[in-house]
């Protein structure tokens, strides 16, 4: 589908920074977060939920339930780091390794964009209980770049703007929805603007 939002712009301009095009992919899941820093997110694995499989034995399959890619868009400065390690989940679930060998923090910042491959382990520590405000937002949208199977809906689908009451014509969130045409001249300025 054709992008109508400043989200999906930014998911297809991001995979750029990838080397990557939006053509190799079968679609981008993306959804905003805010929460109170605080939270943080636990630890966990991008998972295709509606589109589990059973197999022969009634195991569930992991395999093409993960993302290619997983990725964070920072929109603030508030909050924890996410770390990701080197642990994914088998089709049984077990872990491989058992113990994490290795991994990684990032730390927020406003327009850093963190990308990792799909299947790893990872999550956000939670932020905030010594400061002065411990309540701050985190703001963040998160994109998941699907290759060779993108999750079914209710999972994953494309938005009806004219119904969806959060970003309706009526909702002070509506700003955020591109005027005809205004996604593809944005697309169209970013491809241009990185082959020069």
């Amino acid at each position: 589908a054709e992008p109508r939002t400043a989200a999906e712009v930014a998911g297809r301009s991001l995979l750029q920074l990838l080397g990557k095009s939006p053509d190799d992919f079968v679609g981008i899941e993306w959804w905003c977060r805010n929460q109170c820093a605080l939270m943080g997110a636990h630890f966990h694995y991008d998972t295709a939920l509606s589109g589990c499989v059973q197999t022969g034995s009634g195991e569930l399959s992991a395999h093409c339930l993960r993302p290619t890619f997983s990725s964070v868009l920072y929109l603030g400065d508030v909050g924890g780091p996410t770390v990701i390690v080197d642990q994914v989940a088998d089709a049984s679930g077990q872990r491989c390794p058992a113990v994490p060998g290795c991994g990684c923090a990032v730390g927020t910042k406003s327009n850093r964009w963190l990308a990792f491959p799909g299947d790893l382990w990872h999550g956000a520590v939670s932020f905030g209980a010594a400061e002065k405000n411990p309540t701050q937002q985190r703001f963040v949208i998160l994109f998941s770049y699907w290759k060779d199977a993108a999750p079914a809906p209710p999972s994953c689908q494309i938005p009806n703007f004219a119904d969806y009451r959060p970003v309706c014509s009526i909702s002070p969130a509506s700003r955020h929805l591109l005027p005809a045409g205004e996604a593809e001249r944005l697309l169209r300025g970013t491809l241009s603007s990185d082959r020069s």
